[in-house]
């Protein structure tokens, strides 16, 4: 069982990096420094145990940075990535009844008649 956070006292900085996933891509180099930089000053002034690093840019930044780190480092587009492909491994149908199942029907209008019959021919999964 996973454990997550119970309060955001168990937050104890968020940190920006001034970068935008563009200026990420043309100098990774000068980027993976900034990060490195930045999570020493939140282990060391903050008290941070964990590093998290948000967004897809930093997806593999993770594993490049975490030997220049003393606190575990995390990316988590790489556990989302997993948690889907395990998901999809599950070959779990989808549910008819609970609050995920389809919502069924909608009724359309200014639709083109080939794309109302499209939907209309639809199975429901209601049923």
């Amino acid at each position: 069982m996973g454990h997550g956070l119970t309060g955001t006292d168990a937050v104890v900085s968020v940190r920006n990096l001034p970068m935008s996933g563009t200026e990420l891509a043309a100098d990774q180099k000068a980027a993976e420094r900034r990060i490195i930089e930045m999570g020493l000053r939140a282990v060391d002034e903050d008290g941070a145990d964990v590093l998290v690093l948000g967004g897809a840019a930093y997806a593999t930044v993770a594993a490049r940075i975490a030997d220049h780190l003393p606190v575990p480092v995390v990316a988590p587009t790489h556990f989302a990535a997993s948690m889907a492909e395990s998901l999809a491994a599950s070959c779990w149908r989808k549910p008819r009844s609970g609050g995920y199942r389809s919502p069924g029907a909608k009724p359309t209008t200014g639709l083109s008649a080939e794309l109302a019959a499209f939907f209309a021919d639809r199975p429901s999964d209601r049923g």
